[in-house]
């Protein structure tokens, strides 16, 4: 499962964090530069 969030989104950072998800490159054309990608392996 992949899914990308803004860094100012602490909260979802962290529980995206917490329920498993790991940081990879970007995956699309986010135009915005501060994107985080996430993955989390199913």
């Amino acid at each position: 499962m992949l899914l990308d969030t803004l860094p100012v989104l602490e909260d979802a950072v962290r529980l995206y964090r917490q329920l498993g998800f790991y940081e990879i490159p970007c995956y699309n054309d986010s135009p915005v530069e501060s994107t985080l990608f996430f993955q989390l392996d199913l």
